[in-house]
Parts: structure tokens; sequence; C-alpha cells
């Protein structure tokens, strides 16, 4: 039960990735840049495989990779939002 759950998992990463791909293409982006992108949902993914484990340490390593892609994803969210707002006000 399981492994389908994390195949099914990973089918629905890959669709993912797939559309961001061809979304961000427009976009004109190097994809070695993307890749953090791309690293969260994976992580995020993985945390909730390992929560629905019957083994105790891996439920917590689930939740631990599951709280910290979130904190992931904000702090790269922080990170870019002060140069944007500095490029768009042209402070220096």
């Amino acid at each position: 039960m399981i492994i389908i759950f994390l195949l099914a998992q990973l089918l629905v990463l890959f669709i993912f990735i797939k559309y961001f791909l061809n979304w961000i293409s427009d976009f004109k982006i190097k994809k070695n840049r993307l890749i953090i992108f791309l690293v969260i949902p994976l992580i995020f993914i993985t945390g909730i495989g390992l929560r629905i484990s019957n083994n105790k340490n891996l439920v917590d390593f689930g939740y631990f990779l599951t709280d910290f892609s979130g904190l992931i994803a904000t702090v790269l969210f922080t990170i870019c939002l002060y140069p944007g707002q500095i490029k768009y006000w042209q402070i220096k």
C-alpha cells in the first residue's frame, strides 16, 4: 500500500516538473537556476511518504522533511522579495 502511494506521489511530481519546465521556458530562464524550485516538492513528497510508514523514526524524519520544505519555500521567497523590491524602487 505504501509503495503504491509513493509511486503515485512520484508520478504527480514528474507531471509537476514537466508542466513547470514548460511554463518556465517562456521566461527564458536557465534551467540550472530552477533546481531549487524542483527540490522543494521532492523533499515534501518524500516527507509525506515517510510520514505514512509505521516506523516511528521514519515518521519523525518525515515530519522534519515536510516542515523543512515549507521553511525553504518561505526563506526562498523572502530572499527573492528583498532584491526584487530594491530593483523595483531603484534604491542603492
